[in-house]
């Protein structure tokens, strides 16, 4: 694609620049983006290669987020702990290397997926996530409010920014803490 699709911030990256004035008081997750494009952009008519980029980059698909300076919890990581990708994974990272507890690989449907996805909102919530950037409507819950939406490509694909209202601070200390299974 053209360099000129990232010179220029997407409207997501913008929102969340506008309202957020400390950037190391939340992070971002993208879910499900590659999956997202291959659902509803990729398989449209005279589809272009610009429009997958263009999704991709609206979605703040990982590691795009690096181009605006937004912290997010996924990326590609070589030297990643296990435990660290099997949580991405476990809660629908599309990056991670654990492939066995891929919530994006399950052989489930796309809403079982989403529920699955918001009853790991407590771990977004630990993980410090504030906002969820995805082309999924999220069922409504208690704790996720639905902030923005930017339609992308000349498609006009809505991508929708939830802002998780039950985000915990990036570090903080717990009165306890129980492991359960590695």
């Amino acid at each position: 694609g053209s360099s000129e699709l990232i010179r220029k911030p997407p409207e997501s990256a913008e929102f969340i620049k506008n309202n957020e004035t400390d950037r190391m008081s939340y992070r971002v997750f993208s879910f499900m983006p590659g999956f997202a494009d291959a659902h509803k952009i990729s398989n449209l008519k005279d589809v272009r290669p610009e429009d997958s980029f263009r999704f991709l980059i609206d979605s703040l698909a990982v590691n795009t987020n690096l181009y605006w300076d937004i912290p997010a919890i996924d990326g590609y990581e070589p030297m990643a702990s296990a435990r660290s990708q099997r949580l991405l994974s476990i809660i629908g990272s599309e990056s991670t290397q654990i492939k066995d507890s891929s919530l994006t690989l399950m052989q489930i449907s796309q809403d079982e997926k989403l529920k699955l996805f918001i009853s790991h909102l407590p771990t977004l919530s630990m993980l410090n996530v504030k906002y969820i950037i995805t082309a999924y409507e999220l069922p409504k819950t208690s704790g996720l409010d639905l902030v923005h939406t930017v339609l992308s490509t000349r498609f006009k694909v809505p991508i929708y920014l939830y802002k998780n209202t039950k985000v915990l601070p990036r570090i903080y200390f717990a009165n306890g803490i129980v492991f359960k299974g590695e």
